[in-house]
């Protein structure tokens, strides 16, 4: 199997707090472990995430895909 890592930053130059929904899609199906946010599957290569951004700050994504080829 294949593991690979995934971080994605976030950045807020506002004055209020934001949400951004994410729609992250690989190129190989797999099972996706140590999300730091809460996703839902959407198909068998796509996720969707709701990423709560603070004002003027920044948050980090990060999650693990297990993949066999």
């Amino acid at each position: 199997p294949c593991r690979e890592t995934f971080e994605i930053p976030f950045h807020n130059r506002h004055d209020s707090d934001e949400e951004v929904h994410f729609i992250e899609r690989n190129w190989l199906s797999g099972q996706v472990s140590n999300a730091s946010h809460p996703y839902t599957q959407i198909d068998a290569t796509a996720m969707y995430f709701l990423v709560k951004v603070p004002a003027k700050g920044s948050v980090t994504m990060t999650y693990q895909l297990e993949s066999s080829w």
